[in-house]
């Protein structure tokens, strides 16, 4: 099982056709998830990275869209809110569905292409224990993705943001701002997760 994992800290930006899961423990989910059994981090936190091919690689490597929903969650140290997006991907031999995600499905892929393609990310992966009713189960595990820090990549009516190239000491170069770009693709190559630069 693979999860990626999109924070946001504008609720504005949580996509309106995914549904939402139950957002009433607040406080107190915060402080269980703090506690709970933590995996192995298999990819250090990359700044400024896009997740837009990582998609195609998933598809590629025999994985399956099956589940998709959207949380509001709180974060104990700023005592604010923020949002989160979570896609779950299962290998298609183990891949279960329902008739209802069929109608789903389509929004959901169309809600994590936007979402992957619109921004880039600060971006680090778990590699956790596969838990199954309450219990872990021995050799497998879920590869946990997390894209947190969003920068967009466009603007609210679709142009790319564009920004000045500074020099070492802040001062501008060029003569115009230049769109924003990523400084690495998220990608699976020869079987691992990493980061390839651009």
């Amino acid at each position: 099982m693979i999860l990626v994992q999109f924070r946001v800290n504008n609720l504005e930006l949580l996509p309106s056709g995914l549904r939402r899961e139950d957002d009433s423990n607040g406080a107190a989910e915060a402080v269980s998830r703090a506690s709970q059994i933590r995996g192995e981090q298999c990819l250090p936190a990359t700044d400024t990275v896009s997740c837009a091919e990582f998609l195609g690689d998933l598809i590629s490597a025999g994985y399956v869209l099956v589940d998709a929903l959207k949380k509001v969650r709180y974060d104990n140290r700023s005592q604010k809110e923020y949002g989160v997006v979570r896609f779950t991907f299962v290998d298609q031999d183990h891949a279960e569905t329902v008739p209802e995600w069929q109608g789903q499905k389509p929004v959901a892929e169309q809600e994590l292409r936007k979402m992957a393609g619109d921004a880039t990310w600060r971006v680090r992966a778990y590699l956790n224990p596969f838990f199954r009713e309450g219990y872990t189960i021995g050799g497998v595990f879920c590869l946990a993705v997390n894209c947190e820090v969003r920068e967009s990549l466009v603007d609210g009516s679709g142009k790319p943001v564009l920004r000045w190239r500074k020099d070492s000491k802040g001062d501008r170069i060029g003569d115009a701002p230049l769109p924003v770009e990523p400084k690495g693709f998220l990608r699976i190559a020869d079987g691992d997760l990493c980061v390839k630069n651009a």
